[in-house]
């Protein structure tokens, strides 16, 4: 109809737009990875070197999604220059030190705010909301290699149990759904509840000519007459 119609258009433009911001910010990375490779190979002194290193990193998380299809390759390029960089310009231990271990306050914080996220009451919120720190810890860079692994392991198992609150929600609806009263329509085709419910009597009787009924302590006779009628008797 008419209004799907208009919904349909919006939503066709919707997307389009988004594929052209996403075409937008796969431009932009890759000319922040060349802005990359360029300050690798300046010989400017150490700290304009690392301020402009740190210029370029917040520049990189600010922009937005990229085509599914680029996101591997521009992160695989990303960090190998991020680690050329500290390469070439061979940071002092006492600074590489330093980053090191603001990133790993960063990602405890994030291992924090991904565990309060288990006392969370909808599934489908606690969900979105851990897709977002992934991306978060993707964009922090590398920790004290010693703290490396127990970090991960701390923030896979929270998501861990995330994903399977979230499988054990939508397994509950599906059987939720499965016992749902069914009933058959004039066709003898079963029809959902939320509808007045109706049930063939050719096939509650089958053969038969009675069948009984039984309501809590109650029990009914039905019984189908030669005129084909029906009575209810107790």
């Amino acid at each position: 109809d008419q209004a799907f119609q208009v919904y349909s258009d919006k939503r066709k433009v919707y997307l389009e737009k988004q594929e052209e911001e996403k075409q937008q910010n796969l431009e932009t990375k890759k000319l922040i990875l060349e802005e990359l490779k360029a300050l690798i190979e300046s010989e400017e002194s150490l700290k304009k070197t690392y301020d402009d290193f740190k210029e370029l990193q917040e520049k990189w998380k600010a922009v937005g999604m990229v085509p599914k299809a680029e996101v591997n390759n521009l992160w695989q390029n990303y960090h190998f220059y991020v680690e050329r960089f500290f390469d070439k310009v061979k940071i002092n231990k006492e600074l590489r030190d330093l980053d090191l271990k603001k990133n790993m306050e960063l990602k405890i914080e994030l291992c924090e705010k991904a565990e309060e996220l288990l006392l969370e009451t909808s599934t489908l919120k606690s969900f979105k909301q851990l897709q977002q720190y992934h991306k978060q810890w993707k964009e922090i860079g590398p920790v004290p290699q010693d703290k490396k692994d127990e970090l991960w392991e701390r923030f896979k198992s929270t998501t861990d149990k995330i994903n399977q609150a979230r499988r054990d929600h939508y397994n509950e609806l599906k059987e939720d759904q499965e016992k749902r009263p069914r009933f058959l329509d004039d066709r003898g085709s079963l029809r959902q509840s939320g509808q007045v419910p109706v049930l063939d009597v050719r096939r509650l009787f089958g053969k038969s000519k009675e069948v009984r009924l039984r309501h809590c302590s109650e029990e009914y006779r039905l019984t189908l007459t030669r005129n084909n009628k029906l009575i209810l008797t107790k």
